[in-house]
């Protein structure tokens, strides 16, 4: 069960990886590592009486963790489904959980100006069946954290990833919502060597060859049949000529 008190969940969700950019499919997706961290006055106790031990793990199932997803996800991929994940317990009743996970979720992409076109993609995470009023999102919004562990994609450079939070009505509750911006720009080199250059030399040889001259000399022309020779007085057969 939930805290009976309001219960502020500081979230901080690293960016590792951006896997895929996909233009026809209007989608994002990225690998991310997610820490949440909550107070849980059901789950303190006192240090002394159990040897000054100040901190435990307990499996993620066996004590309440947030409802936290993406609203406009189209699917995701919980990295430690086959693993018994777990969560982090102090004697003050601080609760911390990590994970990883995949995450694929709507972006609208225009490549108008491809392939030196630029991307804006927004991740929006909020509770599902919390309000505003019994559980608040804190993001951590130091881009040095977010980007401690990231590795660059080989098509796609991000150029800034900002962090903010705001109040979103869903289902008639009015939710806190994280907004992990992310702005990318394509690198074109790739394109612009193996697309922008053989197409630009294959117009100009193709303009270039209507506006070139013919050739002005006569070929020589020979009729080639059975027991006919160019040479108006000479008649070959299969065996001689005469």
């Amino acid at each position: 069960a939930p805290p009976d008190d309001k219960v502020i969940v500081e979230y901080e969700s690293q960016l590792i990886h951006i896997i895929s950019l996909e233009e026809k499919t209007q989608t994002i997706k990225v690998l991310l590592h997610v820490t949440e961290v909550w107070h849980d006055s059901t789950l303190r106790w006192n240090e002394s009486v159990f040897d000054g031990l100040n901190e435990t793990w307990l499996p993620s199932d066996a004590v309440w963790v947030p409802d936290i997803i993406a609203f406009n996800m189209l699917n995701r991929v919980d990295v430690l489904s086959s693993v018994r994940s777990t969560v982090n317990i102090r004697a003050d009743g601080r609760v911390s959980f990590s994970y990883p996970q995949i995450v694929t979720f709507m972006c609208g992409i225009h490549i108008a100006d491809f392939p030196f076109d630029a991307q804006k993609c927004t991740l929006e995470i909020a509770s599902w069946g919390y309000s505003a009023e019994k559980l608040r999102l804190r993001p951590v919004q130091h881009s040095g954290t977010l980007l401690q562990h990231y590795q660059e994609n080989d098509e796609w450079a991000l150029t800034n990833l900002k962090v903010d939070v705001a109040l979103f009505s869903h289902e008639e509750n009015v939710v806190t919502e994280v907004r992990i911006c992310l702005s990318l720009q394509r690198k074109p080199l790739y394109f612009i060597s193996a697309l922008l250059i053989p197409s630009y030399i294959i117009c100009v040889l193709s303009v270039a060859g209507l506006f070139a001259r013919f050739s002005t000399r006569d070929e020589r022309q020979e009729r080639f049949s059975l027991g006919v020779t160019a040479h108006p007085h000479t008649i070959c057969t299969f065996s001689r000529c005469h």
